[in-house]
C-alpha cells in the first residue's frame, strides 16, 4: 500500500510539472458581438468592359467577269464540238453553231453560279465601351480606441458590428 501511495505522489508531481500547453484542458473561448464605428469607407471600383457584336454584308460577284470568262469558255468548247460533229461546208455551219451555243450556255452557267453566292453576313466582337461598378469597400473602424481595416462587400454606414472573442492569454 505504501508503494501504491508512493507512486501516486511521484505521478502527480511529474504531472504538475508539465508545461501549461501539455494539459489535456483548455479554457473556452467566449464571442459576442459589438458595434464600432466606421471613421472612413472607400468604395472599390472596377472598369467591365462592355463588348458588342457587330455584323455587315459582304458582296460576292454575282455575273460580270464570271459570265464573259463563261462565255468565252463555253464559246471554245461549243466550236470545237461543232467542227468535229460538221464535214465539208456543213463543218463551218456546225462550228460556228456549236460557237454560238456554247457561249450561251457557259454565259447561262456562270451567271447561275454568281447568283448562288452574291452576299455573305460577317460578324465581329468589339468593344462597347467600359462601365464602372462598386466592387467592394475598403472600411476603416475604430473599436475600444483602436483603429482596424477590413474590405467588405457593402458600404456599411456610420457603424458596423464587430465580433469580440475574449480568452485569457498564453504565458
Amino acid at each position: 500500500m505504501k508503494r501504491m501511495i508512493a507512486a501516486s505522489i511521484l505521478g502527480a508531481s511529474a504531472f504538475a510539472t508539465l508545461p501549461a500547453f501539455a494539459q489535456p484542458w483548455s479554457p473556452e473561448a467566449e464571442t459576442y458581438t459589438a458595434q464600432a464605428r466606421v471613421v472612413r469607407s472607400v468604395p472599390i471600383r472596377e472598369a467591365m468592359d462592355r463588348p458588342r457584336e457587330e455584323c455587315w454584308v459582304e458582296s460576292r460577284g454575282g455575273g460580270g467577269n464570271n459570265q464573259a470568262a463563261g462565255a468565252v469558255i463555253g464559246g471554245i468548247a461549243g466550236g470545237l464540238i461543232g467542227h468535229q460533229i460538221g464535214s465539208g461546208r456543213g463543218n463551218t455551219a456546225a462550228t460556228i453553231a456549236g460557237t454560238i451555243g456554247g457561249a450561251a450556255v457557259g454565259n447561262e452557267i456562270a451567271r447561275r453560279q454568281g447568283d448562288d453566292e452574291r452576299t455573305v453576313e460577317r460578324c465581329r466582337t468589339v468593344s462597347g465601351g467600359y462601365d464602372e461598378r462598386v466592387v467592394g469597400y475598403d472600411v476603416t473602424y475604430r473599436f475600444q480606441g483602436r483603429e482596424f481595416n477590413a474590405r467588405l462587400p457593402y458600404d456599411p454606414g456610420s457603424e458596423m458590428p464587430v465580433n469580440v472573442t475574449v480568452a485569457p492569454a498564453t504565458r
